[in-house]
């Protein structure tokens, strides 16, 4: 994670001007990470939150849950994912080609039950 955050800080990897068809990109960080422009963490469980707080903090827990539950099976169709180390400039396309393996499998899969 530190090779993610000393490249995204360095080269503005998430820099919110800079957005991929008009969305601004950001990393979903879970309370243990630290709020800054680029990485979006939930609000405290302290205090007195507003109703758009606790929206926020809803979807965004549904958000993280979704990128859990796809790293989870991809760790199980692919185990080599278990002890990943690669320079933060291919993650992108590698994980698109998992991505896309998993896919492959689970149509395959699909269409030979049917």
């Amino acid at each position: 994670m530190f090779a993610l955050y000393k490249h995204a800080q360095n080269q503005g990897l998430f820099d919110p001007r800079k957005g991929v068809d008009g969305f601004s990109l950001y990393l979903l960080g879970d309370k243990g990470y630290t709020l800054i422009t680029w990485i979006m963490t939930p609000f405290k469980k302290e205090g007195q939150h507003s109703i758009l707080d606790i929206l926020y903090n809803r979807k965004h827990k549904r958000g993280r849950l979704v990128v859990e539950n796809f790293f989870s099976i991809l760790k199980k169709i692919f185990r080599k994912l278990q002890k990943f180390e690669l320079h933060v400039t291919f993650l992108h396309d590698v994980f698109t080609c998992y991505y896309l393996l998993h896919n492959v499998i689970r149509f395959e899969d699909e269409a030979n039950i049917a």
